[in-house]
């Protein structure tokens, strides 16, 4: 009973010391409730498992309806945490009234309670405020980290690092998930996706990514980061952008080399993802990426528009405007310490700050900045 008491510390578990054991299993149902019933949602299903001492072994958790295993799960090689551990769970379609933790392992086992989360739909694209990046980040929209698109890959050798992948969609804005790209050879990319479970965007979306990375300061480091677009985990024929093709703006929050990257969707998706590749410059000048959070923005026309002969401060989120890569630039030598730098600052709604265009010493370079406006032919 201790595992679906109103205590969130107490459970229910073995007591096996150093010896092994086999298929132990509980199972919580609702005698009430069926969850899904028109297996047309999503949920989250599973339990809060940990240890007191030690335990390392296989947890499976499996879902019934009205007796009759439904989906399943396992963790293979499980290794417990002390205290009140972590949560093994997974996502299913299907119909369930109970969920059931079987273990099979070598020590002391512990549950403490089942969870479940039903996944709604956050703010539609069609009444987000306009011309201003939104956080996708759990629970105010259904998200979850992506992890089939979400890791290292490609190259004949290539090391790097996801860190902390689910502060990405936390609901700290200060929170961050870090991709760093140590090694590659012939060319790889560290890769972090979130994907939305219940709302598939429309085209003519904005996505991408609240970023932080002191190297993008520079604009002629924009080669190294590519986002695309998903729909159930495949990339979309034509949803991807990277160097000139990306689209930055002022990001979630104000910070020194935080803005937002992305592109404008042609086909519906349901997921993003941004990539850090390596053999498109120098891995050294980019450094650590910090991802805060995949975005989406609804361009909308200003109103009433402009003024006739008067000067006018286009920016966000009067205006749907961003910084245009395809024209900003440099041509010369890359260096982190030169090129159009702050270029976020060009569209945000802070009068006082300025995007600045360096010139290296002794260097013939030809530099640009150009802002679009989306809505605009």
């Amino acid at each position: 009973g201790r595992a679906v008491d109103n205590s969130t510390t107490n459970f229910a578990g073995t007591d096996n010391g150093i010896f092994s054991f086999s298929d132990r299993w509980l199972r919580a149902a609702d005698l009430t409730n069926d969850y899904n019933a028109s297996g047309t949602e999503t949920y989250y299903v599973g339990f809060r498992v940990g240890t007191g001492v030690a335990f390392a072994g296989d947890v499976t958790i499996r879902t019934y309806l009205n007796g009759s295993q439904q989906d399943t799960y396992t963790r293979s090689s499980y290794v417990g945490l002390l205290g009140t551990g972590e949560e093994v769970g997974f996502l299913t379609r299907l119909a369930f009234d109970a969920i059931e933790v079987r273990v099979s392992g070598t020590g002391d086992f512990r549950a403490y309670h089942p969870v479940l989360r039903r996944f709604c739909a956050g703010t539609p694209v069609s009444s987000a405020t306009c011309n201003t990046p939104i956080a996708l980040n759990f629970p105010a929209y259904p998200v979850v980290i992506d992890d089939n698109n979400t890791g290292i890959a490609g190259g004949t050798v290539s090391l790097g690092t996801v860190a902390n992948p689910d502060r990405a969609i936390s609901t700290d804005p200060t929170d961050y998930a870090t991709l760093s790209m140590l090694l590659s050879v012939n060319g790889g990319s560290v890769n972090l996706a979130v994907k939305d479970l219940v709302t598939t965007y429309p085209s003519g979306t904005f996505v991408g990514f609240d970023i932080e990375n002191t190297g993008l300061l520079s604009i002629g480091l924009l080669g190294a980061i590519e986002v695309t677009g998903l729909l159930n985990g495949t990339a979309v024929t034509g949803q991807v952008a990277t160097g000139n093709n990306l689209l930055l703006s002022a990001g979630v929050a104000s910070s020194s080399g935080r803005q937002t990257i992305g592109f404008v969707t042609t086909a519906p998706i349901n997921g993003i993802k941004i990539s850090i590749k390596s053999g498109l410059l120098d891995a050294n000048l980019l450094g650590a990426t910090r991802v805060y959070s995949a975005v989406f923005k609804r361009f909308c026309a200003a109103t009433p528009g402009l003024v006739c002969n008067t000067p006018t401060l286009v920016r966000n989120p009067t205006y749907p405007v961003f910084v245009n890569a395809a024209n900003t630039g440099y041509s010369g030598a890359v260096s982190a310490n030169s090129g159009v730098q702050n270029t976020a600052n060009l569209v945000d709604d802070d009068v006082t700050n300025y995007a600045s265009i360096v010139l290296p010493v002794g260097v013939a370079v030809n530099d640009s900045v150009a802002v679009k406006e989306q809505m605009t032919a």
